[in-house]
This record gives C-alpha cells, structure tokens and sequence, in this order.
C-alpha cells in the first residue's frame, strides 16, 4: 500500500472511529425505554417517627438511596398522637429491607414508633386497643425465636443530641428498635446515627458543638453510604453449610 493511500485510509479510519463514538454516546444519552428501565423485586419500608424534624431528613435521604438503586420505597411518618392502628397497613413480610427510625428521648426512641411495630406481636396496641378480630385474643406468644437469613430484614436508625457522651447515648434506642423488629422475625443487620438540632443555640462545651447545623449534607451522605452498604450486603448469600445432611441456618 503506498503511502498516500495508508494515509487516507487511516484518517478515513478515524472518522468513521469518531463517527461510531459519536453515536454512542448519542444512544448512551438518549432516554431508556420504559421496557428496558432496570427492573426489580426488591421493596423496601422507610418507617420513622420524628419531633424536630432532624429523623426525617435521614428517612427521605434512605428512601431516595434506595429508589436510585432500583428498589420500589414505601415511606410513612408516625404522628406523636396518631392512632397507632390507623396508619396503612403494612405487612412486614411483604419487604426486603425495614428502616426504622427515631429521634430521641431520655436515650429512647419515641414511643409513637414502639406503639405501632409493636402491633404485629401483640395484635393490637398493648393496653390500649381491643385485639384484632380473629387474632386468637391480645398478647405476645413467648415462645424461643431464632432469626433466619430468609426473614425480612431490618435496621435501626436515630437521630441525636449527644450532648454529653456523643453516639453512646444513641446505643440504647438502636438496640431496643431492633429487639422488638426481631420479636416480628424480622432479622437485625445495621444501625444508624447521626447528631441532630437539639437546642437553637450551639453548646461549645458539649460533646458535638455544631448540632444548630445538623444533620449536615457530610452526614447525609453517610447515611447514603451506610443503606448503599446494607443493600449490597443482604444482596449476597453465602452458600448454605451442610453438616450431616442437614442444612445449618447462620
């Protein structure tokens, strides 16, 4: 091939190189068809209650995470003296991954939260509420509960002040939502915290001196990294140990 041809040949190469990543990059940028949009199963619960409006920030932050990861999202608020038996029904077992949330009080989440996950186990509202017709009558069944990789799971997570002991006196109301999610064999795998506005004043003494300003954008994209981290996690299953024939439950 002479010279002049190689290069010609070359350059006319080229074009039609650029021409095809041109349209490429056309076609990457146009509009997916909704037949070929990312499909999924998996669904998941945002459930939070919130008084200084710190909590919800962290709940539409989880919710907008999940929905960017392909998950379909429920999301619902409980009022401080809303009926806990007239919120919409959910059906624990109906998602993939429960978030529970709370600010709060005296190192305990709000009661408004306990009174509505709690109504699964007790048929009802402990104390308050007639039990539900056709549930056998008003209780727990104490019986021994051994969480299962295949139960629904769950994770707790709380906005704070922490004023003087900083995330430790958050530990006590991840732990408690959890417990009582586990009483609904619904399994535990993560808590959540981050400091909220407490008083309208900052408090340079205190363990978090900055809380007129939080939760802050740098902790709301920990929160995005903490359910990105979850849903990868329960995404994978290591294969079952067999001991003896007989398949172990980890």
């Amino acid at each position: 091939m002479k010279r002049r041809d190689f290069i010609v040949s070359s350059v006319s190469g080229g074009l039609v190189g650029a021409t095809m990543l041109a349209g490429l990059k056309e076609a990457l940028a146009a509009p997916e068809p909704e037949s070929q949009k990312k499909k999924t199963s998996k669904r998941g619960l945002v459930m939070y209650a919130s008084r200084t409006n710190n909590t919800v920030k962290v709940a539409e932050r989880f919710k907008s995470t999940l929905e960017r990861n392909g998950w379909q999202c429920d999301i619902f608020k409980i009022e401080q003296k809303g009926d806990p038996m007239a919120f919409p029904y959910y059906n624990f077992n109906d998602y993939d991954l429960i978030c529970l949330g709370s600010g709060i009080n005296m190192h305990m989440a709000y009661e408004e939260l306990f009174a509505v996950i709690r109504v699964p186990r007790y048929r009802g509202v402990p104390g308050v509420k007639e039990p539900v017709k056709g549930t056998g009558g008003q209780g727990p069944v104490h019986e021994k509960i051994v969480l299962s990789p295949d139960f629904p799971k769950c994770i707790s997570f709380v906005t704070f002040g922490g004023l003087e002991f900083g995330p430790w006196e958050a530990q006590p109301a991840l732990d408690l939502i959890n417990v009582e999610m586990a009483h609904n064999r619904i399994t535990p795998v993560g808590t959540f915290c981050c400091p909220g506005r407490f008083f309208p004043y900052d408090v340079p003494s205190a363990y978090y001196n900055d809380l007129t300003t939080r939760p802050s954008e740098k902790d709301l994209m920990g929160a995005e990294r903490f359910i990105e981290q979850i849903i990868e996690d329960i995404g994978y299953r290591p294969p079952p140990t067999i001991v003896d024939g007989v398949q172990q439950i980890s």
